[in-house]
């Protein structure tokens, strides 16, 4: 059983770190593209970045049901509250990845696509101009710090 468990956390934290480093790396690199300000680059990036993107949740979903198999396997109570806070935080992340970060790149994308070559103006400049993806970002990049600090050191369990 222990090697078992053993093998369940790799391949829960390998699928979990798989969608770390797309979420993140994925979203930094648009990030950086979206200060070019040429219209047909953002919408080249973005739209080369959809098939990726799409892998984020599914990445995070079998991570999420291998973390809680290896709990499981571990003999860890599932109502733990470093767990119940776990649980929040990714089905936080998960809306706030759906109806936030999602949704800019969706507007984005359109915008770009709408836009004629050369700098970025009107809808495009003004989404791009608007930092609140930036904040989006943020906060889902210390949600994920927090619940690898959950994970690791599994406070409030007694």
């Amino acid at each position: 059983m222990a090697v078992f468990s053993l093998i369940l956390k790799y391949v829960h934290e390998l699928f979990i770190f798989a969608g770390f480093v797309t979420a993140i790396g994925s979203g930094l690199v648009l990030q950086s593209i979206t200060k070019s300000g040429d219209a047909a680059v953002v919408a080249s990036a973005f739209r080369l970045a959809i098939p990726i993107r799409k892998t984020i949740p599914i990445f995070y979903g079998v991570g999420s049901l291998l973390g809680i198999a290896t709990a499981v396997a571990e003999g860890f109570n599932l109502l733990a509250p470093w767990l119940v806070l776990t649980y929040i935080l990714v089905i936080s992340l998960a809306i706030l990845g759906e109806r936030g970060l999602k949704g800019w790149h969706i507007r984005v994308l359109a915008a770009a696509e709408k836009a004629e070559s050369g700098p970025a103006s009107g809808e495009l400049a003004e989404l791009l101009a608007h930092r609140g993806n930036a904040k989006l970002f943020l906060i889902d990049l210390v949600a994920l710090g927090f619940i690898v600090f959950l994970m690791v050191f599994k406070p409030f369990s007694g």
